[in-house]
């Protein structure tokens, strides 16, 4: 892992998290927290948003009995750092291609690709292309702020909670 948080760039990122696919625990705590300190310096930056802003006129939203999905359109060429989603997640990228760094390592997907991911996951997308991502979340709530309170962590401390 990059020791050095004050050089830490996109590239040393990608390297680190490329070289171990089966993260230990104490691995997948540094990884969290290298990107959350990514994340923390992208916002930092000129001409960055926050992802309520991203966001903007991207999404649709769909409901089913007992399933709440969210369909993204990300644009090309473009660094985002997700939420921490509380439980298991079907991802489903019907358009595009992504490069996507989580505790789990660096992998780079192309439509059509679908995955689950694990409780408490935080990532960093990285588009290729003009992506489509569509997540799908078990919940039988409607509204927006109700689904973002039952299906968001606020932060990792939500994962040492009993």
């Amino acid at each position: 892992m990059t020791n050095n948080l004050s050089t830490m760039s996109l590239d040393s990122v990608i390297a680190d998290f490329s070289s171990d696919l089966n993260p230990t625990p104490e691995l997948k705590a540094e990884r969290r927290s290298t990107i959350c300190e990514l994340e923390r310096r992208m916002t930092s930056l000129d001409n960055t948003y926050a992802m309520e802003e991203f966001n903007e006129g991207k999404i649709k939203h769909h409901f089913a009995t007992g399933v709440y999905g969210r369909e993204l359109f990300i644009p090309e060429g473009q660094v985002i750092v997700s939420k921490i989603h509380k439980g298991k997640t079907f991802n489903i990228i019907t358009e595009g291609m992504v490069s996507v760094i989580s505790e789990m390592g660096f992998h780079t997907y192309t439509a059509p690709y679908v995955f689950v991911s694990d409780p408490y996951t935080k990532r960093v997308v990285i588009t290729h292309m003009d992506t489509i991502w569509v997540t799908a979340h078990g919940s039988d709530k409607t509204d927006l702020q109700d689904i973002e309170d039952e299906i968001i962590a606020k932060d990792f401390s939500e994962l040492f909670k009993t």
